[in-house]
């Protein structure tokens, strides 16, 4: 039996449900446990992830959310979001709380993903959003999430992803200089600082 097959019965899960976790197509997922098409190597990787969960995954007869997935909905949430662009402060800043509350969402569900195999499923590297910033903001919260796990390693794509500018975002911040911009530089989360993203530790909670 095709390996990808025989794990999906083992989990319970759909090709819709392994697709979404794959970040592709149903129509893909049935030709991979085909053997007639071949992933991708991004897909690979996740593919791989899969492969290694367990009976009792969180992942199990159900398709948990993972950075793959969370990247996929921030990019629709911008797509829509610029059919009204506006260059205003105030909506700048109301566009950046929006986008770092994805960045909440995983927070929160990094905490119960317990076991390494679902941890590293959960941090597989996402598609770009078209956004180099917010790549960025990806691999400094994957990488601040698996130093808090019991991941022995980073994953390896979080290097690759650098901001391409070196100027400082303050995510959320007004432009003028207040105590603010210094709590997020003070304590900013170290992942995000080496990407020149700041955002204060406290504002990483649910509200």
């Amino acid at each position: 039996m095709n390996p990808l097959l025989a794990k999906r019965k083992e989990l319970g899960l759909t090709q819709t449900q392994v697709a979404r976790l794959l970040g592709t197509k149903q129509s893909n997922v049935s030709a991979y446990e085909r053997g007639v098409l071949e992933p991708g190597s991004v897909v690979e990787r996740r593919l791989v992830a899969i492969l290694d969960l367990h009976e009792d995954s969180l992942y199990a007869s159900g398709a948990y959310p993972t950075f793959a997935t969370n990247a996929i909905e921030l990019k629709g949430f911008l797509a829509r979001s610029r059919t009204t662009p506006s260059d205003t402060q105030s909506e700048r800043m109301r566009g950046e709380t929006d986008i770092f509350r994805f960045m909440i969402e995983l927070s929160d569900q990094f905490v119960h993903a317990k076991t390494p195999t679902d941890q590293s499923l959960f941090l597989t590297e996402p598609a770009t959003t078209g956004s180099g910033d917010i790549d960025a903001l990806y691999a400094g919260m994957a990488e601040h999430l698996a130093r808090r796990s019991t991941l022995d390693r980073v994953p390896s794509w979080t290097a690759r992803r650098m901001r391409p500018s070196g100027t400082a975002w303050f995510i959320g911040l007004p432009d003028k200089v207040s105590a603010l911009h210094r709590d997020a530089i003070v304590n900013g989360i170290p992942s995000l600082r080496a990407r020149a993203i700041f955002v204060s530790r406290r504002n990483l909670e649910s509200v």
